[in-house]
């Protein structure tokens, strides 16, 4: 799934006849652009796909149970998850879902 970039939502708002100094346009974007982070932070279930590899992301481990930062690894027909704050190593089936960080702050 792609989701818009900023650039894209502004361009279908013009495309619509919206005007960027009006209070539609505005509402359109902020709306648009909050739908796509709602899309971009929903907990993913392993089953349905992995992260990159080698991506840090948030998972839920289950036997913990707990949230961590970890990133998906795959060597061979090794499969696992691990953390680099703290050395571990989780077997792939121990997480079972994840969801992207969200963006740092900008100031």
């Amino acid at each position: 799934m792609t989701l818009p970039t900023d650039e894209q939502i502004e361009a279908e708002a013009e495309n619509d006849g919206l005007i960027p100094s009006d209070h539609l346009y505005q509402g359109f974007v902020s709306g648009a652009k909050w739908a796509r982070n709602i899309a971009e932070h929903r907990w993913i279930k392993c089953s349905e796909r992995m992260p990159d590899k080698d991506v840090a992301v948030l998972g839920f481990i289950a036997h913990r149970p707990g949230i961590m930062i970890v990133k998906f690894n795959i060597e061979g027909d090794d499969d696992y998850w691990f953390t680099d704050e703290y050395d571990d190593c989780f077997g792939k089936n121990d997480v079972t879902h994840w969801m992207p960080l969200p963006e740092p702050p900008k100031e």
